[in-house]
């Protein structure tokens, strides 16, 4: 019998993100980190393109049009009814219990926790 991971470590050191959205902040636009994102605040993308590992957590929001060329950690909200999430995503989507997305999703594997809170249509990479 296989043994899923019921738990997340997450180490932003570790895993190179380099960058930070902190809570209370809102960017909108055309925006590209390099070395993943820790998403804490709002981010709109149109389009929003991350070289790296992106971790939404709890307080954090990303909404438009979203491109994760590593993987995700989805803690937080992705997209809503007034801008629906459309992401890509080229690693693995991990999405835990306080998460909550609406939208489209492509992605090369996933791992969703129980209580993920999820309207998606799927396809994948």
């Amino acid at each position: 019998m296989k043994v899923f991971a019921t738990t997340l470590d997450l180490d932003p050191v570790r895993m190179g993100i380099r960058n930070r959205v902190t809570d209370g902040s809102s960017l909108r636009g055309d925006i590209q980190y390099l070395g993943g994102v820790l998403v804490e605040g709002r981010i709109d993308g149109e389009p929003l393109i991350i070289n790296g590992h992106a971790v939404v957590l709890a307080t954090g929001v990303v909404r438009g049009r979203v491109v994760v060329m590593g993987n995700l950690y989805l803690l937080g909200t992705a997209g809503d009814e007034s801008m629906p999430i459309d992401m890509e995503v080229h690693g693995l989507v991990y999405a835990g219990e306080s998460s909550r997305a609406l939208g489209q999703l492509a992605c090369a594997s996933k791992q969703f926790f129980a209580g993920a809170q999820l309207v998606l249509k799927m396809r994948r990479l």
